[in-house]
């Protein structure tokens, strides 16, 4: 009983796994967090031989048993129960082949996709969850496991219905696809579950001759129910290299996603033609005439491009071949709290206003691309909503506006004008309390917010991963720096520039009243608009950096103060050793998250619980300095946002490969990064603190004693 109930807990603390960044489809990727890794077969076994048989065998027929009283009519039995009952069934196997073959029994005549249009609807739909979710749980080395599937014939039941919209190996009948969407769906759900680490059945796919008609079902153009995302799961899956994959099935596929792209560049190269063709063309005339006519452009096709960077989601082309067509990607928008301008600007007391806080599956589409497709959603037999529509070519992550993203020839006047969309889908979140420029900067330092804090980016929108989110970044920048460049705002530059001149003062003279970290967050980001790169490498991201872990470390002094009155205790905060001090011969010298006895001492993660989110953010804005200033030489840059609309406008694939090379950083190596020693190493302050402090351990021991700054 108590190792039923361990498993159980286990299990439904896995549900709440994280995604991974590859999602085509957004669904949530069970397959990839499966957890084969914390549990392994030889963990679980506590039998051998014979014995082992008949134990597993005993309980996977007592599990059975209780899984079935969920099946009877009028059935309280909880539904977690018997999902979690479900999913611990495959472990009790121990992908034995008798205890395989037992729990497929119950299961084979069950799993009848002709029920399925009968009165036993229901009792048939209990069995195809059930088996589902026991595919989903069984690791990938449970290959006994699936090979019953063979065995008992249950893969070719599932094959041979999935033929049955097929004409002719990848056509498709869509007038049958559309009967059985249902069958069609729980068939490519089992089939997922069942090629995970068995080569046999994949190979079997080669054989039914089905590896088409799935390619062909993984198009975007199919879209009805979710046929469509467990195609393009299974494909994905075959061509993966994560996987143990069958030569000849994984050849398979490949060979069709090659055939696939060639076709493509066909067709991207027929249209070009085309067009040339059009531009280039004369009037027909006598042949004497035509010889004196002549195109008075010659064009080279070898000196025209293909496409690069971003495409539509829809049309697959991008800035290359379309240059005058606003592209943008999808996004989520929803009401938050930002900080007052004027109050923020004079570091008083800030007070809170109506803003807005952004985060995207980042899916690229044109904006004529995306109204075409609302007509065409309202025009189905059962119509969708705008969003609607626009969440399934979102790779099924919630949205509910377009943000642009300006190209290298795209217009101020073209710009402007795709933000009327933006704009009139963000008044549908409430009334704005702030000017617009000032709604959309506090957007840019929410997102970088979220990603300093590591918090969970599709927490809303159930997809949307770091890698995403981090390309938001100068969109919203190309955003914030077309209103600054407005006439309007024009004196806006100066005032801002003047308010981080003053908080520079204050952290020379050591005076940090009202300054809180969420102030400096704020005008941290607001230094990438107003303050030239040579004075945040020289002078500012130092300040504002030892600032910020000075407000850890009251906060960390807080926290100690609060825990001795709770638990009546007197003792010290924990403290750092000077290096200047001789060191005592009985005792070790000690310093603060220096080795990796002291990175496990409570108060220092308590302090790195703390400062971490302070660091990560101070990095994050001196990585996007880094991008703008074009190396890390800190070459000087004297007119900001001339220089920082060069670096947002003139080259998108450069812009967000930058980008992304900031999500990969952060992702592999910053969010590891724990101690103060950590970071102030990967921001070059370690000769500025010893320069005033005289060690990192002497700048620690200050940021942990009880004393005021």
């Amino acid at each position: 009983i108590l190792f039923i109930l361990y498993i159980c807990f286990f299990f439904f603390q896995a549900e709440d796994g994280i995604r991974d960044a590859q999602e085509s489809r957004g669904l949530g990727d069970v397959y990839k967090r499966q957890i084969q890794d914390n549990v392994e077969a030889s963990e679980i076994e506590t039998e051998t031989g014979a014995q082992a048989v008949e134990v597993c065998s005993h309980n996977v027929d007592m599990i059975m048993k209780r899984i079935l009283k969920g099946s009877e009519p009028g059935s309280n039995q909880n539904k977690k129960i018997t999902t979690a009952l479900t999913r611990i069934l495959p472990y009790l196997t121990q992908n034995l082949e008798q205890p395989c073959a037992q729990m497929m029994s119950y299961f084979k005549d069950k799993l009848d996709y002709s029920m399925l249009t009968t009165g036993k609807r229901d009792e048939a739909l209990f069995f195809f969850k059930r088996f589902i979710e026991i595919l989903e749980t069984a690791p990938n080395n449970y290959s006994n496991l699936r090979k019953t599937l063979i065995q008992e014939e249950i893969i070719h039941k599932t094959f041979d219905v999935l033929k049955t919209i097929s004409t002719d190996f990848d056509k498709i009948n869509l007038e049958a696809l559309e009967k059985q969407h249902e069958l069609i769906t729980l068939g490519l759900h089992i089939v997922l579950g069942a090629l995970n680490g068995c080569p046999e059945i994949q190979d079997l796919l080669v054989d039914y001759h089905l590896c088409e008609l799935i390619y062909k079902l993984s198009e975007t153009s199919i879209k009805v129910g979710h046929v469509g995302k467990y195609a393009e799961m299974i494909v994905d899956f075959m061509t993966s290299k994560k996987h143990i994959l069958s030569d000849k099935a994984s050849g398979v596929f490949l060979e069709l996603k090659e055939k696939e792209k060639l076709e493509k560049k066909r067709i991207f190269e027929q249209k070009k033609r085309e067009m040339l063709m059009n531009l280039g063309k004369v009037k027909q005339t006598k042949p004497e005439e035509q010889q004196q006519q002549k195109p008075k452009t010659s064009f080279k096709f070898e000196e025209l491009e293909e496409e690069k960077g971003i495409s539509c989601i829809v049309c697959h082309e991008g800035y290359t071949y379309r240059p005058n067509d606003i592209l943008g990607v999808y996004i989520y928008t929803k009401r938050a709290k930002i900080q007052d301008e004027e109050s923020l600007l004079h570091l008083n007391k800030t007070i809170e206003q109506n803003g807005i806080s952004s985060v995207t599956h980042f899916t690229p589409i044109h904006l004529s691309c995306h109204n075409a497709a609302v007509k065409a959603d309202k025009a189905l037999k059962k119509p969708k909503t705008e969003w609607e529509g626009a969440e399934i070519r979102n790779s099924h992550t919630k949205c509910n506006n377009w943000l642009p993203l300006r190209g290298p020839k795209t217009s101020d006047s073209d710009y402007e004008n795709s933000l009327v969309k933006f704009f009139t889908c963000l008044e549908s979140t409430g009334q704005l309390s702030q000017e617009r420029l000032w709604v959309i900067f506090n957007d840019l330092r929410n997102l970088l917010t979220k990603i300093a804090k590591q918090e969970n980016l599709s927490k809303d929108t159930k997809g949307g991963t770091i890698e995403h989110n981090i390309k938001l970044i100068p969109l919203i920048m190309q955003l914030t720096l077309h209103f600054f460049k407005k006439p309007a705002n024009k004196e806006k530059s100066v005032i801002y520039a003047s308010s981080l001149e003053n908080l520079l003062e204050k952290l020379k003279k050591k005076d940090i009243r009202n300054i809180t970290p969420e102030i400096l967050y704020t005008l941290l980001t607001l230094a990438l608009f107003a303050m030239d790169t040579d004075k945040w490498f020289k002078e500012a991201k130092y300040l504002i950096f030892t600032t910020l872990m000075k407000l850890a470390g009251a906060s960390y002094r807080a926290e100690i103060k609060k825990a001795q009155v709770q638990k009546g205790s007197k003792q010290q905060p924990f403290i750092v050793s000077p290096v200047l001090e001789p060191e005592k011969e009985d005792k070790e010298p000690t310093s603060f998250l220096l080795n990796e006895e002291q990175k496990q001492n409570d108060q220092s993660n308590e302090f790195n619980v703390i400062a971490q989110p302070h660091m990560i953010f101070v990095w994050l804005i001196e990585s996007i300095f880094n991008k703008i200033s074009g190396s890390k030489a800190q070459t000087p840059v004297i007119n900001i946002q001339e220089v920082l609309e060069t670096f947002l406008t003139k080259n998108n694939e450069k812009l967000l490969n930058d980008f992304e090379e900031i999500g990969s950083s952060f992702k592999n190596e910053i969010v590891k990064k724990k101690s103060v020693e950590d970071f102030v190493a990967i921001l070059n302050l370690k000769d500025s603190i010893n320069l005033e402090y005289g060690s990192i351990e002497n700048f620690i021991n200050e940021l942990l004693l009880p004393k005021q700054f």
